[in-house]
Formats: C-alpha cells, sequence, structure tokens
C-alpha cells in the first residue's frame, strides 16, 4: 500500500480514523501489510512507524527500525529544530 501524504488534508480525528483502519486491516489480514506513507507529518508517523526513513535534499538522513526509532527519531528533531 502506498500512501502519499495520507494526513496533509485530515485533521487529527480523521488521522486517528485513517490509523485505525490501518490497525484494522493488520488484523483482517492476520499480518501487516507493507505500508510506504511519504509525509512531512515524521512526529505522526513517528509513533506508527516500524521503520522511519528521513530523506533530505535526496539523500537518506535517518534510517531507524523499531528497535531503536524512537531514539534516533528525537535526536533527529533535535538536531533540527
Amino acid at each position: 500500500l502506498i500512501l502519499d501524504e495520507p494526513t496533509a488534508a485530515f485533521d487529527d480525528q480523521g488521522v486517528d480514523v485513517l490509523f485505525s483502519e490501518l490497525a484494522r486491516l493488520k488484523q483482517a489480514l492476520g499480518m501487516a501489510p507493507t505500508v510506504f506513507c511519504a509525509s512531512h507529518d515524521l512526529a505522526r508517523l513517528g509513533n506508527v512507524a516500524q521503520r522511519l526513513i528521513v530523506f533530505e535534499a535526496g539523500r537518506v538522513a535517518l534510517d531507524a527500525g523499531a528497535e531503536r526509532r524512537d531514539d534516533a527519531f528525537e535526536r533527529y528533531r533535535s538536531s533540527n529544530r
């Protein structure tokens, strides 16, 4: 599943519904589907992503899997404020 800026047109409630539906899809399939999500809303995606890859100027600036995603994401956000 490819999502391009899926949170851009939603308010907080709409985003919650979107992520709830993705979780429902995971449960219905009995497995997690692969979802590629392009977004500028890193804070929101950082909370649900199993892997977070951030691109800057065409290069990978952050690539963090679930086991280290939270720490890496916080360091990335702190260094880019």
